[in-house]
């Protein structure tokens, strides 16, 4: 199993606060049959210079794999769940993509971003691939589905998180979402071992046509793959059927 987004690095952001915390997170995975990772801590593009963060993160990152056990059947890569922001074409993404691949992860603000379906645009044309984090999350794609379709229908991807499947607000819209081609991932988005612990098991609760889904997708990031999918033509809240 593959989980694209996870807070584990010890120190760094509101994840892991420690490096114990941190081995109890990894070891959280495993159980949930996690062996593939990318670790994305946040990264504010408004309020830290890109090499500040890239320092802090290859320092939490030295703290982590000096204590991982080499023998375990585990693949680590870094990451970074990234603030939208509208300087951000104006960054050498290359440097935040995960594991070195052509996906970035952003989060998006409370408000639906200005120039959101522009600013994605350009990062399509400049050769990456965007992923929504955590869509289920947001009143504006649960208000008006088609402004979340908007951005799939040029080419970006979009995450719900594993939590989110079961959770009595927003597994209706984060299961509609999978169903209907306006998300793609499922992610632990993990950030401690007790409210927002690693769960990526409960991916095997979900009906084997979502669970290849994930499959398909999530393995095409990680070999920095394209995959190709059919995109649903009509959308509108009746229509994905969770209100």
């Amino acid at each position: 199993m593959i989980d694209i987004h996870c807070h584990i690095l010890p120190g760094i952001d509101d994840g892991a606060n420690n490096l114990n915390e941190s081995l109890s997170m990894l070891a959280m995975q495993q159980d949930s049959g996690v062996k593939r990772m990318c670790l994305t801590p946040h990264f504010y593009p408004e309020t830290k210079s890109m090499d500040t963060f890239l320092a802090e993160r290859e320092k939490a990152w030295n703290e982590l794999s000096a204590s991982l056990d080499k023998s375990q059947d585990l693949q680590i890569r870094l990451g970074t769940e990234i603030s939208y922001s509208q300087e951000l074409l104006s960054l050498d993404l290359r440097k935040l993509t995960l594991g070195e691949s052509d996906y970035l992860l952003l989060e998006f603000p409370w408000r639906y971003p200005a120039y959101a379906a522009q600013i994605m645009q350009r990062m399509l044309d400049e050769g990456f691939i965007p992923i929504l984090a955590h869509v289920e999350r947001y009143p504006y794609f649960r208000q008006e589905p088609n402004l979340l379709k908007q951005l799939i229908d040029i080419g970006a991807l979009a995450q719900v998180s594993a939590q989110s499947l079961f959770d009595k607000r927003d597994k209706r819209f984060a299961l509609a979402c999978l169903n209907h081609n306006l998300a793609h991932i499922v992610a632990s988005d993990a950030h401690n071992t007790v409210d927002r612990k690693p769960c990526m098991e409960l991916l095997n609760r979900l009906p084997e046509k979502l669970k290849e889904l994930h499959d398909i997708f999530s393995t095409a990031i990680w070999e920095n793959e394209l995959p190709t999918y059919i995109r649903a033509t009509t959308v509108n809240r009746s229509y994905l059927g969770y209100r």
